[in-house]
């Protein structure tokens, strides 16, 4: 487990795909502790290599532990609070 939650550490995994600069978006998240670009790519689903994605590290996961996550939580409330940035 990492140190600073209860999702299980992982190795890093590599993907490549072909996308255009339509698939990129800069969002721009300000907290208490600052402002943060966060990148975003959506490629199509053609181009995604699911099969090289291991199921464990997907913060849109049903699995209970995963819809408990931090990431979880920050997802459900820009979805509510900001959905046009999904």
């Amino acid at each position: 487990m990492s140190e600073h939650n209860d999702v299980p550490a992982f190795e890093p995994v590599n993907l490549n795909f072909p996308h255009s600069k339509d698939d990129l978006r800069r969002i721009t998240v300000k907290d208490d502790y600052g402002v943060y670009d966060v990148y975003r790519i959506s490629p199509s689903v053609a181009h995604w290599p699911a099969e090289l994605v291991p199921d464990g590290v997907n913060p849109r996961s049903h699995d209970e532990n995963c819809l408990k996550s931090k990431v979880a939580g920050d997802i459900e409330k820009t979805l509510r609070e900001e959905p046009q940035d999904f």
